[in-house]
């Protein structure tokens, strides 16, 4: 009886490890925890999809599974084309060697859970798609607390949580002697120009739909790596990942120019302001912020559709530079 009872406690701490507050990470290595204990003869991997188009995969194994082993990625696709009706109707279809289970985030299908030897049985089915259910449920929540409701980009509480890690993670990295590389990031502030006329002029309506474009060839342009945020309003920003400012500055003009050059419904042409900086490890979040934000309003105040970096303002006397180090103690 005790180990009976013992069992039920285990799968509890299961189920309650799954709606506990985490990251997406963590909460991934639950889902697929779960599973593994509950079917431990299978293997699973959790395929989420990488961009809004529902083009690429992001493939989390389980820890049983080997990531250099998957023998469905290249035919993922076209078993999901192929299953799409029973996908909708059943939220599970088997397809030769594997199952895949369908979960949902919003309306449309985010991902799936698939495993390999899939076993045709009710219950096997039933309890995977509840897990999913949980699963699911979470990752909204995760969502809504931490994505901007109107463009899906990472919103300000957000913002303030990747960004501040990312400096920390810098600064811990720099006290490592042990650590060799140097990942170097980059930061953007991105204003539509003359977005409050767009409001004025045409309503709160159209302007949402600009915004909604402009979020979308952001995700469309930038890489999975890279880190997306509505700042407020019509300001946007952008962290790139593993690159020079030389490069993030051709990134950048390159994001403007097809900016410029996209047709918006009923407006014709928007542009977009933007001012970058070298994400460094002894600046403070507010600092990184200002550098940014300076380089932003000297784009703005000489003409705007510009993108313009503050280290190459502080050279030429444009902008002040200021420098804020461990210790140092801010007064706002």
């Amino acid at each position: 009886m005790d180990s009976a009872v013992t069992k039920v406690s285990d799968y509890c701490d299961l189920f309650l490890a799954l709606t506990e507050p985490r990251d997406l990470a963590t909460l991934n290595e639950s889902l697929l925890a779960t599973c593994l204990v509950l079917f431990p003869e299978q293997q699973f991997w959790l395929c989420d999809y990488n961009d809004i188009d529902q083009k690429t995969f992001s493939v989390i194994p389980s820890g049983a599974s080997d990531s250099e082993e998957i023998p469905f990625l290249d035919e993922l696709k076209k078993i999901v084309k192929q299953s799409s009706s029973s996908l909708h109707e059943h939220k599970y279809a088997i397809e030769g060697d594997i199952s895949l289970y369908a979960y949902n985030i919003f309306h449309s299908v985010s991902g799936f859970l698939v495993t390999n030897r899939p076993i045709d049985k009710a219950l096997f089915h039933e309890v995977l798609l509840k897990l999913l259910k949980v699963y699911s449920n979470q990752r909204f929540f995760m969502y809504s607390a931490l994505n901007d409701a109107l463009t899906g980009l990472n919103n300000r509480q957000s913002f303030d949580q990747q960004i501040g890690k990312l400096l920390l993670d810098k600064q811990y990295a720099k006290r490592r002697s042990s650590d060799k590389q140097n990942h170097n990031w980059c930061f953007a502030l991105l204003d539509i120009d003359h977005f409050k006329q767009v409001n004025d002029d045409y309503g709160h309506l159209f302007g949402d739909e600009v915004l909604i474009i402009f979020a979308r060839m952001m995700q469309q342009t930038f890489r999975n790596g890279d880190l997306l945020f509505r700042y407020g309003g019509e300001e946007f920003a952008v962290a790139l990942r593993d690159i020079s400012l030389e490069s993030a500055l051709s990134v950048l003009n390159r994001f403007r120019q097809a900016v410029s050059e996209a047709e918006f419904p009923q407006l014709g042409q928007v542009t977009v302001s933007i001012g970058v900086t070298e994400i460094e490890e002894s600046l403070s979040v507010p600092v990184l912020i200002d550098r940014a934000d300076q380089a932003l309003y000297f784009a703005k105040e000489h003409g705007r559709n510009q993108v313009h970096s503050f280290e190459a303002l502080a050279g030429s006397g444009y902008v002040t530079l200021t420098n804020t180090h461990e210790g140092d103690i801010e007064l706002f």
